[in-house]
């Protein structure tokens, strides 16, 4: 993962209780087609939040039902690029041409008593550029699915003892 920036003295490990809201996808370039921007914002928001508790958080996407009086951290995000690429180029040309692209920008957010201070803010992208000849969203999922667990790993593990 491409890590812009986390606060220092801040561990992402040591929050148990995460809220993920919907990604933004408004200004998303490289959409094609009948793409459902929405539907890939809260996709997102979605698998973050199962990841996250594959890795033992208490994550949701609503706040309002983390424990009360407890700090967490909020994550916000935007799709940047939001690619099916060209399943005709994939097949017929190769060596990348038509690839798939997802790429995001996260930012994180210490809430405690009530107020939310910047502590983190990640970028990252995924390709694929070989796959199904059909469906041009099954790339994209794939995306998705890469960037969220590499994000939800890097935030489980940031701050614990490397030994």
């Amino acid at each position: 993962m491409r890590v812009c920036w986390v606060d220092n003295g801040v561990e992402l490990s040591s929050y148990r209780n995460i809220a993920v809201r919907e990604f933004a996808t408004d200004k998303a370039v490289g959409v094609k087609g009948k793409i459902d921007r929405p539907a890939w914002g809260r996709g997102i928001r979605d698998r973050l939040v199962l990841d996250l508790r594959r890795h033992g958080k208490n994550a949701t996407h609503d706040p309002r039902i983390l424990p009360g009086g407890r700090p967490f951290l909020l994550i916000t995000g935007s799709i940047a690029q939001l690619n099916p690429g060209d399943p005709r180029k994939r097949y017929r040309i190769g060596f990348g041409a038509g690839r798939a692209l997802v790429d995001i920008e996260a930012k994180l957010y210490r809430v405690e008593q009530g107020k939310a201070v910047l502590c983190a803010e990640f970028a990252e992208s995924e390709a694929k550029s070989k796959g199904v000849v059909g469906d041009p969203t099954t790339l994209l999922d794939f995306c998705i699915r890469r960037i969220s667990r590499t994000m939800a790993k890097y935030i489980a593990k940031h701050g614990k003892d490397k030994r």
